[in-house]
C-alpha cells in the first residue's frame, strides 16, 4: 500500500502592510517562530482583518521569544464563518483584538463571570426536560387527536 501524498496548498493568504484600529478584525494569533535568517524565535502577532471581500493577514515583529516566557502563544477570535451561507461575521475591531491580547500576555485576564458547566449532568437535564416535554405533547394525525395538558 502506497502512501497518499499531500499537496501543498494552492491558496496563499494575502498580506497587508497597514492596519488601523477601527478596522474589523477576524482573528488576533500570537506565535513563536524561527526568525527569518535563523536568528533565534521570535514573537510574532499576526492579525487577520477584512479587506474588501477578502481576508487579509498583518504581522507584527514583537521581540525576542525569550522576553515572552511566561506568556502562552494564543489565539483570539474576531469572528465567524458561518458555514450555510460562506459569509464571516466580524464582532470585533483590531484595537479591541489588541487590547485583549495585551491582557491575555500578561496574565491579567479578569475571571470569568460565566460558570464552567458539567456538560454530562447538562445533557441528562436536558433529556429530562425533552422527556417531559413531549408526554405533554399533544399528537394529531389523520385518525387521532389527543390533547395533553
Amino acid at each position: 500500500m502506497r502512501p497518499k501524498k499531500i499537496r501543498a496548498p494552492t491558496a496563499v493568504m494575502p498580506v497587508t502592510i497597514v492596519v488601523s484600529m477601527d478596522e474589523p478584525c477576524f482573528m488576533l494569533v500570537e506565535e513563536n517562530w524561527q526568525s527569518p535568517g535563523s536568528r533565534g524565535f521570535h514573537r510574532y502577532q499576526t492579525v487577520r482583518v477584512v479587506r474588501g471581500d477578502r481576508l487579509a493577514d498583518y504581522q507584527t515583529d514583537l521581540g525576542l521569544a525569550s522576553r515572552f516566557r511566561k506568556a502562552i502563544q494564543f489565539r483570539i477570535p474576531g469572528g465567524v464563518l458561518e458555514p450555510e451561507s460562506g459569509r464571516i461575521r466580524i464582532f470585533h475591531t483590531v484595537g479591541e483584538l489588541r487590547d485583549i491580547a495585551d491582557m491575555v500576555r500578561s496574565g491579567k485576564v479578569p475571571p470569568s463571570e460565566i460558570e464552567p458547566s458539567d456538560l454530562v449532568t447538562g445533557y441528562y437535564d436536558h433529556m429530562d426536560q425533552r422527556h417531559r416535554w413531549q408526554k405533554r405533547a399533544s399528537t394529531s394525525g389523520p385518525l387521532v387527536w389527543i390533547q395533553r395538558s
